[in-house]
């Protein structure tokens, strides 16, 4: 390197820490507890401030005129400060003795901390004084690491100074604050708003804006921390805790991670044991616990020196607090505080479940897919059905007011349907289970309570084991193994669940069973008595499952990859399968396969192409192309079935594939989750009818909070309402027939050669109805259709303003309840295309205040009322020509 380049170099090196420095004096690096000399932004006067809170827009405490102290905010990059006494280290440290710089005179004292060139000393007696740095030896300066500044010989005894704080009162105020927040930092092992290093079953106290000071325990960690607190009835009550509120450390316990078994040897090694280490009593005393259950007590002076190693590793890992002061201060605690550690052993129980699954899930086995041939018969794939077991049934339930079904599986091999009934702002849910053929109802009012929100999600073939999803609190997703024997439920594990939605499962058996989460994973479980993950199969997000009626074989259908496999639920192996034709959309949005009920055949559905393979030649039978105005609907998958080559129901319409005509329409049946469709065109539905319901929203409807803040549960009793499962069965020999019956003659035909009468009802609106009279003669244009005065076929388009709406919500998520008053106009915005007074197409749009589950979707009804116009009529689809089957036709077949 030439000398030229390393001087520039050398020069360049020079500048950097001169810009740092000048960095530095500009923005100086800031802690809280610093305290700061800044200038008002109301009267630009300088002023003293302690440092609360770090960001760019800075928190300090202030003295005010009143003689309170005041909190401040402080832009930091449009203000400039220095800082006048910097936090110094609490006063952890032992005395030790402090000499002069010319080492004549000595004190033994603890360092409190540093105030500016000072430093403060405590002294045995407990009085301070603050010491010239400066006069202080090389071996102090440098323990309270004050830049190693030249210390001036004298020989004056730095520490005959007078002992008391040498500071202005108000910089003296600042000073004792400060120490309060420490005090309360060592008290509770640190101020929880600095540093939030929370763990599930910690209680603590914290100041709540709308209760004032309140105990809680954590719940839950994540997005929101939620924690339960105890409420005037003495019940748990859950909400979102801040941790930008004040709050301290109560209680803390750590949650116990479970110990693995293993050979513990003797010192000499002359004996051994298989045992599991659950317990360390003292110092060495541990207890074992052995593979028949049985526990013992073993000093651990007698065991060698490797089982002293594994204790000494993982005694941090069991909870084990042998605190004598803490212990005292429990005995001190009242009812609410009992309460909340009553509360602790469940979480501390369902933390245990959940470490456990986390380690047997990460040992998971992954199943490979491929498409060789599926060598299986009809038989065997013959997809889950419910046959023709038709029945209704009414029974008593225990549930909280305005509840509905949400989630419902029937075994028709044992005749059990199970239901969770509940409501999303009101109680937790009631789980039931029903015995269709000797009319037993058995529920869990009088066991363990389900989680917020609970759904049934699967129910084995005997009726003995149901999976739950539920949630343990905000967005924390978890499942539920429930176990019904004897006429009782039991509730037998709970873990966490990472899913974003609701996941969907299956029980092959009461030992066996699969769950999806959102991301497409479908992980194989033992349940035979608690979640024990086996395998797992990456499926993709947009994947579906069916199931064949013998349960041996898992029928996975893939979006993404436009592929089918067959897996063997025993062997835990992919034995087969097959790729679709790729799909036309970039996303493969619009695609579903479904494996029809004889067994022999796919259909698979790609937009508004629908393609039947046969399974055994993986060859397509037929294809078809469903009437354009069905593709927008194919999101849905609701009653997605292929009744004959010829005849097949999407999204609910049955269309006649050969004549290319929509025929019929199945009913949706119950709201709310409450309903199950299988693959015969057999459904399940529940439903609740509580004559309270039509009523109980007259003088205000209660709302959930928004923008990810905790739903406030309303603690409502709960109330004895009558419940109905029913099984509906598709009347597919009626649905053949019907289509049989029909030809080209029952065919409507609108397009080329047809004209068009239109009429307008929008108010004042005239400039849109001159803009419409043209765009929809633009479009008749191109499909050869004449505008005419009167005709068979008749395009009414409609503007309708009604009653102004006024009513009153009850707020109760997030904040404090609080009513509203909501005042919103109706609107209705319509195009119907009709033949002879019967509607074949229409589009329309309309707002009203009817029954929001959020302020958010209040809110947006009210924006939307006011933007409200007929001018929303120009942004439809109009159909320039049709084909549909004549609508006297059309309504001769509907399953209701």
């Amino acid at each position: 390197m030439s000398q030229r380049v390393l001087l520039l170099l050398l020069f360049l090196a020079a500048l950097v820490p001169n810009n740092l420095s000048a960095q530095r004096k500009k923005s100086p690096v800031l802690k809280i507890g610093d305290i700061i000399q800044y200038h008002s932004h109301v009267n630009n006067e300088p002023r003293l401030g302690l440092v609360i809170k770090l960001g760019p827009l800075l928190e300090v405490e202030t003295n005010s005129k009143s003689g309170l102290l005041d909190i401040e905010r402080i832009h930091t990059a449009a203000s400039e400060f220095t800082i006048v006494d910097r936090l110094g280290q609490p006063a952890k440290q032992e005395a030790r003795t402090w000499q002069s710089s010319d080492g004549k005179f000595k004190i033994k004292a603890k360092m409190l901390r540093v105030e500016g060139d000072k430093v403060r000393l405590e002294k045995a007696n407990g009085k301070t004084l603050a010491v010239s740095i400066d006069q202080l030896s090389e071996a102090d300066r440098s323990y309270i690491n004050n830049g190693g500044k030249s210390a001036s010989k004298t020989s004056e005894n730095p520490f005959d100074v007078e002992e008391t704080d040498d500071v202005p009162d108000e910089l003296r105020r600042l000073i004792e604050r400060r120490q309060q927040l420490m005090q309360l930092q060592t008290k509770h092992e640190r101020l929880a708003k600095l540093h939030p290093n929370m763990l599930i079953g910690d209680i603590i106290v914290h100041k709540d804006f709308f209760k004032g000071q309140k105990y809680a325990i954590v719940t839950s960690l994540g997005m929101r921390t939620t924690v339960e607190s105890v409420d005037e009835n003495g019940e748990l009550d859950e909400g979102t805790f801040r941790p930008r509120e004040q709050w301290w450390y109560v209680d803390r316990e750590l949650v116990a991670v479970p110990m693995a078994q293993r050979t513990w040897n003797s010192a000499g090694g002359a004996f051994s044991i298989e045992a599991t280490l659950i317990d360390i009593k003292g110092e060495d005393l541990l207890v074992l616990k052995k593979r028949d259950g049985k526990t013992s007590k073993v000093p651990l002076a007698k065991l060698s020196s490797v089982d002293k190693n594994y204790v000494a590793r993982t005694r941090s890992k069991l909870n084990v607090r042998n605190d004598e002061q803490l212990i005292r201060e429990r005995e001190s605690y009242g009812s609410e505080l009992n309460t909340l550690l009553a509360r602790r052993s469940q979480l501390i129980q369902r933390e245990s479940a959940n470490l456990v699954a986390s380690k047997e899930a990460s040992k998971m086995r992954t199943i490979g897919l491929n498409v060789k041939p599926i060598q299986l018969t009809a038989k065997e794939l013959k997809p889950e059905g419910l046959g023709d077991e038709l029945f209704t049934m009414k029974f008593a339930i225990r549930a909280p007011d305005n509840a509905g079904v949400d989630g419902i599986r029937y075994a028709k091999q044992s005749g059990y349907v199970a239901l969770a009934a509940g409501s999303p702002f009101r109680g937790r849910p009631t789980l039931a289970v029903v015995n269709v053929n000797n009319r037993q109802v058995v529920t869990n009012v009088d066991s363990d309570e389900l989680g917020e929100d609970g759904e049934v999600i699967a129910l084995s073939p005997s009726g003995e084991t149901l999976v739950v999803a539920s949630e343990a609190g905000l967005r924390n997703k978890q499942l539920e193994l429930w176990k019904f024997k004897t006429g009782q439920l039991v509730r037998k594990s709970v873990v966490s669940y990472e899913s974003s939605s609701t996941p969907t499962a299956h029980l092959f058996s009461d030992d066996n069973g699969i769950v999806k989460n959102s991301n497409g994973v479908i992980e194989f479980y033992d349940v035979s008595d608690r979640f024990i993950p086996t395998h797992q199969v990456r499926a993709g997000k947009r994947s579906r499952f069916q199931v064949s009626e013998d349960q041996k074989h898992l029928m996975l259908y893939s979006a993404e990859s436009s592929s089918f496999h067959v897996i063997d639920v025993n062997q835990k192996k992919c034995v087969g399968g097959m790729n679709f034709p790729e799909s036309s959309s970039r996303f493969g949005y619009g695609q579903f396969a479904e494996v029809n009920g004889d067994g022999k055949t796919i259909t698979f559905l790609n937009q508004s192409r629908l393609s039947i393979f046969d399974i055994a030649t993986r060859k397509i039978v037929s294809q078809h192309e469903l009437p354009s105005r069905s593709s927008r609907f194919l999101g849905s998958r609701t009653g997605f079935l292929n009744l004959r080559n010829d005849v097949v129901a999407v999204s609910n319409t049955i269309f006649d594939l050969d004549l290319g005509v929509e025929i019929g329409s199945i009913g949706r049946g119950s709201s709310f989750g409450g309903s199950k469709t299988y693959a015969d065109g057999s459904r399940v539905m529940g439903d609740l009818d509580d004559s309270r319901s039509a009523s109980s929203n007259q003088g205000g409807a209660s709302l959930g909070a928004t923008d990810f803040t905790q739903i406030g549960k309303r603690k409502d009793k709960y109330v004895t309402q009558s419940a109905s499962v029913m099984v509906q069965r598709l009347p597919i020999d009626n649905v053949l027939a019907h289509a049989d019956s029909l030809n080209e003659s029952d065919i409507l035909v609108f397009g080329r050669g047809d004209t068009l009468q239109l009429e307008f009802d929008l108010g004042r609106e005239k400039y849109v109805e001159k803009n419409l009279r043209a765009k929809i003669k633009a479009i008749m244009d191109q499909g050869g259709v004449e505008i005419v005065d009167k005709s068979d076929f008749v395009m009414t388009f409609t503007y309708d303003t009604g009653k102004k709406q006024t009513r009153k919500y009850q707020i109760v998520g997030g904040m404090k309840p609080y009513e509203r008053t909501v005042s919103v106009t109706p609107k209705t915005c319509s195009a119907i295309l009709t033949y002879r007074d019967e509607r074949i197409w229409g589009r329309g749009d309309s707002v009203s205040l009817g029954h929001p589950f959020s302020e958010e979707q209040l809110d947006n009804t009210i924006s939307e009322s006011k933007s409200f116009s007929a001018r929303l009529l120009l942004d439809f689809e109009y159909p320039d020509k049709w084909r549909g089957l004549l609508p006297s036709k059309r309504k001769e077949f509907q399953w209701q």
